[in-house]
């Protein structure tokens, strides 16, 4: 059993890197649950597409309600999963159009309470942190209680900015800083991957700006198979795994 977050700055592809992550576990048979923290902007709603959302939406099913239990039961767990066209993946997240704000406040047991039972669920759990780990709990909590944690990045500015005000807020040990898998998202030729390199300290995994993996978010495929690029999502597999070597932090 293994617990996985993914963080980084808006946009970097979290859920994009969640999403392929879980699919490529759920096909070798292991039952994933992807959970998507995103307390402003439902996850699902770009996971799924609109057909899918209203659909779950009708069903009432949600993470608000879940976090808003006096006691996490795996019953509840199960009961708030939304379903997916593989039968080893289930998604987890605020409804179609929902909000944190949707309902009550809850508090850091109950979201430690959370992911340890999703641990017992299921053989892989994925955690797409919110943008704003340190305001939304759920994700500060992810992030300590994981096993594997992926730092997204980019070579935009905004990335770079955003992890100079970030990673000063996680320096407790915890957070497991030095052991953080960083990826090198949307890379284009254009740009100097060399400052990118320098400025994060060590780049693991290196994933290209590619029109089909961006037709597929845009689609709410993020679950299909991948052509054009699969060896950057086989050497991140392996870095979850512990069989990369990792560079200096």
């Amino acid at each position: 059993m293994s617990v996985i977050s993914v963080f980084g700055a808006p946009n970097s592809g979290k859920t994009t890197i969640s999403c392929k992550i879980a699919a490529i576990y759920a096909k070798e048979k292991k039952n994933v649950i992807l959970l998507s923290c995103d307390p402003i902007v439902s996850g699902v709603s770009q996971i799924l597409n609109e057909k899918e959302g209203i659909e779950q939406k009708k069903e009432n099913r949600s993470l608000g309600k879940l976090l808003s239990e006096v006691s996490i039961g795996t019953d509840h767990i199960l009961r708030e999963c939304m379903e997916t066209k593989s039968n080893h993946l289930a998604i987890l997240g605020y409804s179609y159009g929902e909000t944190s704000a949707s309902y009550p406040q809850y508090f850091q047991s109950t979201a430690q309470e959370l992911i340890s039972k999703l641990n017992f669920l299921a053989d892989v759990v994925i955690i797409d942190c919110a943008t704003d780990i340190i305001s939304d709990l759920l994700s500060t909590v992810a992030l300590q209680l994981s096993d594997k944690i992926i730092r997204m990045c980019t070579a935009e500015p905004k990335s770079m900015i955003y992890y100079d005000a970030i990673l000063p807020l996680l320096s407790d040990y915890r957070f497991k800083q030095k052991e953080h898998i960083k990826v090198l998202n949307r890379v284009r030729d254009f740009q100097e991957i060399d400052l990118s390199m320098e400025k994060y300290k060590g780049i693991e995994v290196q994933i290209p700006y590619d029109l089909e993996l961006e037709k597929q978010f845009l689609e709410a495929e993020l679950f299909d198979d991948i052509r054009s690029i699969k060896e950057p999502f086989k050497l991140l597999k392996k870095y979850i795994e512990g069989r990369g070597t990792k560079n200096s932090i």
